[in-house]
């Protein structure tokens, strides 16, 4: 260390096609970073490895971040949603061009008097990149106290994450049974299966057959969703959303969390635009 200081206490001359420059490492601390094998340790178990287009699920292609905690991220692109739940029908008057619906996510199953639940899919408009993304644990897990295991892979969380192209950040759509950090209120249970891919469609098959309710809906987003998920009355085709005077980016809510820089369409954190699926 004594002969390193002394090193450094010298002075340097370097020779630059800017003429030449004198290097001061006087001011150089040095810190205690531990053992060699502690610190390159502590720097592999904080390496991403992302893999796009790792397999298919479900006609989806999916991307992968590997994590250094038996852990990993699956992300598809969706093109649509399936939206189950009651729909609000509103007539072509009052200022209505035409007279149309959307969902109110209300379900009143078994309600004789409750308007009738409709299926409808809604196609992600031009400009939004919407991602589904699951939180994966791998390996074999102790399951009970006579050390049985179960294999595999599961989900712990799941994600529904938008970016709009041209702005930066990541955004949230008005719906409901999405927390304010993304996650989704996933309704049925993860599943355990044997490989990933198995577990990915698994989670999307659930994600697209469970119908939406009203939970963690607020008024905000009520009064978004209505301008952004329209269909025709009369043949149940989609309509264009009314987009306020900022844009797209009025109908979503920004939405920050620190898992999604290990997400694996995020290139910056600070940047929108993830690669085109």
């Amino acid at each position: 260390m004594e002969n390193l200081k002394s090193l450094l206490d010298q002075r340097f001359f370097l020779l630059t096609r800017q003429g030449m420059k004198s290097l001061d490492f006087s001011r150089v601390i040095l810190e205690d970073l531990g053992s060699c094998s502690d610190v390159l340790t502590n720097i592999a178990d904080n390496i991403v490895r992302k893999e796009e287009r790792l397999f298919k699920a479900r006609g989806h292609v999916v991307d992968v971040s590997f994590l250094n905690n038996n852990s990993l991220y699956a992300s598809v692109q969706l093109k649509k949603l399936r939206i189950s739940c009651e729909y609000t029908h509103v007539d072509a008057n009052g200022g209505a061009s035409v007279a149309h619906m959307y969902p109110s996510f209300v379900n009143r199953a078994g309600n004789a008097n409750a308007p009738r639940n409709y299926t409808l899919e809604w196609n992600i408009p031009a400009g939004i990149k919407a991602y589904i993304v699951f939180h994966i644990l791998g390996g074999r897990r102790v399951q009970n106290d006579n050390a049985t295991t179960t294999p595999g892979y599961g989900a712990d969380n799941a994600f529904l994450i938008c970016q709009i192209d041209g702005e930066d950040g990541q955004f949230m759509l008005p719906l409901p049974n999405l927390y304010d950090d993304g996650r989704i209120c996933f309704g049925a249970p993860f599943v355990r299966k044997e490989t990933i891919q198995e577990c990915v469609e698994n989670d999307l098959d659930s994600f697209y057959s469970t119908t939406w309710n009203s939970d963690l809906m607020t008024d905000e987003k009520k009064s978004k969703v209505k301008k952004l998920i329209r269909f025709k009355t009369s043949d149940n085709s989609q309509l264009p959303p009314v987009l306020p005077g900022v844009g797209m980016k009025g109908l979503l809510t920004t939405v920050g969390n620190t898992e999604f820089e290990d997400f694996p369409f995020m290139t910056n954190l600070n940047q929108g635009g993830g690669r085109n699926g």
